[in-house]
């Protein structure tokens, strides 16, 4: 029982992805794809972005201390740039 609640909480502090999460769907997104097309499989594996501004949309997951982003760039309807890099702080 307290497993289960532990695993609860902490899928909640984390926004219910983990990094391992992020590495993966960071594959699905390529410069020169298609921004709306990319956005929708990213959006499928890692739910709503934390952050999207402008031209930049972010999705971040926590794993102990570990605070990870990953960002697109994106402008004209293609992706631009592609990384997954520690963050700061996790929302």
């Amino acid at each position: 029982m307290h497993t289960l609640l532990l695993s609860l909480l902490l899928a909640c502090s984390s926004g219910g992805r983990t990094v391992a999460e992020l590495e993966a769907a960071k594959g699905e997104a390529k410069p020169f794809q298609k921004w709306d097309e990319t956005e929708t499989r990213l959006k499928a594996a890692l739910g709503e972005p934390d952050k999207d501004v402008d031209n930049s949309t972010t999705w971040f997951a926590k794993d102990g201390d570990t605070c990870k982003a990953l960002t697109i760039t994106h402008a004209a309807g293609t992706v631009g740039t592609v990384t997954l890099a520690k963050a700061d702080g996790c929302p």
